[in-house]
């Protein structure tokens, strides 16, 4: 079998950790095919560089991608359009081949689902937008015709499947009446680097503060400042620094999360609904015990792979709750969620997604035969 990891939006860092990781689980789920990934140059030397010594399986092209940046609005939409019918022309030129789209947008679904390759094998990533369905379908419609709450209403054919980032978010969509049956789900890949050890982090107890989108950091660095000062703890801001608007470079953002007891995760819960979180995998993978606020995305994992989390329902419980846990000692039950943490983090590792993603690729292969 033939394989085309395709990054047709991406450009630079974005997404370079997913696609590295996305790939590496391609690489396991199917050792015998051969891999091509296919970007705009900076980004793919990026994920090259990303992937270290599993970047010699694959072979790497910058003769496609970056086609799509910009807004989705009606004056767009023919570049957007073009795009898609680019890409369908690139299926039939793959003909037997199984494309993967590493990220897709609405209006690069809908020219997919319209044009329906019949040669190719295609799956198909949506990322955030389709956090978008929580607003007003008839805002999104009148703003942008192409919006996910039209296209999510269209049947996938044969030989293709919409490919969400989690079971919760899936199970979400269908709750709204939408995503029909080839409408799929994998769960994140991540490439974070477990690291399990047997010496806590000195005290007193540290809170390391993790991003997330769609909440102001005002409130909650308020909110971290009045702990601090009740009892004495240490705070590490974790993501973005709170004096500058950067990212932390790597090794930086991994050297204050392994300094603290516990991962702070404040989200937008509805946000959270439809749209998947990296940063809580950072966190588990060092072991630490997260202190979220309570969302469906994270809820399912604590729920189902076992408790590495302590839900709270607004700021105020948060407040509280790091309060009381600044003044305990760090005593078995901690233990205990540091070492699901652990185990939970194992669960996201390419290896471990590897078959699930195997099975779908082989469905959507074999559907290709029908057609």
């Amino acid at each position: 079998m033939n394989i085309t990891l395709l990054e047709p939006q991406c450009v630079r860092q974005m997404h370079v950790p997913f696609n590295a990781a996305l790939a590496k689980t391609v690489l396991s789920a199917m050792p015998d095919a051969s891999v091509v990934f296919s970007g705009e140059s900076t980004h793919v030397t990026r994920v090259r560089q990303e992937l270290g010594d599993f970047s010699s399986q694959i072979r790497w092209q910058t003769d496609f991608g970056g086609i799509t940046r910009g807004g989705e609005n009606i004056n767009a939409l023919p570049r957007l359009l073009n795009a898609g019918f680019r890409l369908a022309r690139y299926c039939r030129d793959e003909k037997g081949y199984v494309l993967v789209l590493c990220s897709s947008s609405p209006a690069l679904l809908a020219a997919m689902l319209a044009t329906r390759p019949r040669s190719t094998a295609v799956l198909v990533l949506l990322h955030a937008c389709i956090a978008e369905l929580r607003f007003n379908p008839l805002t999104q419609c009148v703003r942008n015709l192409l919006s996910i709450h039209t296209v999510a209403r269209v049947p996938v054919p044969l030989g293709m499947r919409a490919v969400v980032l989690g079971q919760p978010i899936l199970d979400n969509m269908r709750a709204m009446g939408l995503a029909s049956s080839r409408w799929a789900s994998i769960d994140l890949p991540c490439l974070s680097a477990r690291e399990e050890t047997n010496e806590l982090p000195p005290l007193p107890v540290r809170f390391g503060y993790l991003a997330g989108f769609e909440r102001s950091a005002s409130d909650t660095k308020e909110m971290l400042e009045r702990v601090r000062l009740a009892t004495g703890c240490g705070i590490n801001w974790i993501g973005r620094d709170n004096t500058a608007s950067e990212a932390l470079k790597l090794e930086e953002y991994q050297r204050r999360l392994r300094e603290v007891h516990y991962a702070i995760w404040t989200g937008d819960a509805p946000t959270y609904r439809l749209r998947a979180s990296a940063t809580f995998l950072d966190a588990i993978a060092m072991g630490k015990p997260l202190i979220y606020i309570k969302n469906d995305f994270i809820d399912y994992y604590n729920s189902h792979r076992g408790q590495f989390g302590l839900p709270v329902s607004s700021d105020a419980e948060m407040e509280e709750l790091m309060v009381r846990l600044a003044r305990a000692p760090l005593d078995e039950a901690y233990k205990a969620l540091s070492r699901t943490a652990l185990a939970v983090s194992d669960t996201f590792s390419p290896e471990t997604i590897a078959p699930g993603l195997r099975a779908l690729i082989e469905a959507t292969h074999d559907e290709t035969k029908k057609r």
